[in-house]
């Protein structure tokens, strides 16, 4: 299977770029920045990208790699942090930034090399999210510039010939919007991969590993995040908030609908609204219902759960008034 590496430098965007490239149908996986060339040579990897961090490359504290990584052949893209990370080991300079100098943060216009690989039909400029404190003042032998901005001289740079690429900018995020496309062609113009991935695949390729594994024996699978998990992995980030909201609006439900008097039915309730919830779960990583259609159930949903007390609440008025017209009726022909 192709796989790329993302090695985590302590990036708080590391799971959202395996995101980005999942989005891609590429299997990734995140591994400690502390991985050794050679455990990296056995994976095989077809493309390896470097996440950001909070710290200074410079400091001796800092997580770095062993400089023999960019020389395995396999393409690498280094991300804000990891782009300086490569440009230090490889013979550059990177330093501190000021106000007056390089030091950015947010929208940032940016512009791009459209020659170089992994700007491939994107636009001459356009907007990047910078977050850094360090810039790179001078890119090693054999690169070159190949994005600025008005006070960033580097803000990317690249080396075709050893296919490695840095980007001081985060391209995973939604701030940049033409960060996938960057990520795309980092993909596939780069590192060739094939786009022939999904989570369907990569389930049944577990499960018959692991049958193969465990043959007549007994395996013990104890699991983190359930189907939520499972399907934000193969969907829209945003998309974890409305399952939530669709589970906490299921719950509704089913306490409205059975009502929480006692606290058998309130019980029972639960377990309905729960149930209802991992339903939809399942129906949607059974079919891989798209980011915006589960929003709409979302949003459809949780107009039903809003609606259900005043719904039980004119229903049990109806029947009120139903019960006291038929005592009515019913006194009336008695005293008749």
């Amino acid at each position: 299977m192709e796989t790329v590496l993302i090695l985590d430098f302590g990036a708080q965007y590391s799971q959202l770029i395996a995101r980005r490239v999942r989005e891609q149908n590429v299997y990734c996986e995140v591994k400690p920045c502390s991985i050794s060339p050679a455990e990296i040579e056995k994976i095989a990897p077809i493309g390896i990208i470097l996440s950001g961090g909070p710290q200074s490359v410079y400091e001796s504290v800092s997580p770095h790699v062993d400089p023999a990584l960019f020389a395995l052949g396999i393409p690498v893209l280094g991300i804000c942090y990891g782009c300086q990370l490569m440009a230090y080991s490889l013979g550059g300079t990177v330093a501190a930034a000021t106000e007056a100098t390089a030091r950015e943060y947010g929208k940032t216009l940016t512009e791009f090399d459209t020659d170089c690989s992994i700007f491939q039909g994107l636009p001459a400029s356009s907007v990047t999210w910078m977050s850094h404190g360090d810039y790179i003042s001078q890119v090693p032998d054999g690169f070159a510039v190949t994005a600025k901005t008005a006070v960033c001289p580097t803000a990317a740079m690249a080396c075709p010939e050893k296919k490695l690429y840095g980007v001081q900018f985060h391209p995973e995020v939604n701030h940049t919007p033409k960060g996938s496309a960057l990520i795309k062609n980092f993909l596939f113009e780069v590192c060739g991969c094939k786009s022939d991935w999904t989570m369907t695949n990569y389930i049944e390729d577990q499960i018959k590993k692991i049958r193969e594994q465990v043959g007549n024996g007994k395996a013990l699978c104890a699991l983190s995040g359930g189907l939520l998990a499972q399907y934000q992995k193969s969907c829209d980030i945003n998309v974890g908030t409305g399952m939530v909201t669709i589970a906490l609006a299921s719950l509704i439900i089913g306490e409205t609908l059975l009502g929480k008097r006692t606290m058998p039915r309130r019980i029972i309730g639960v377990v309905f609204g729960s149930c209802l919830y991992r339903f939809i779960v399942a129906v949607a990583l059974r079919f891989n219902v798209p980011a915006a259609a589960m929003k709409l159930v979302s949003a459809i949903i949780v107009a039903i759960a809003i609606s259900m007390p005043a719904i039980k609440e004119k229903i049990a008025f109806e029947q009120r008034k139903h019960g006291a017209c038929r005592r009515r009726v019913t006194t009336g022909k008695e005293e008749k």
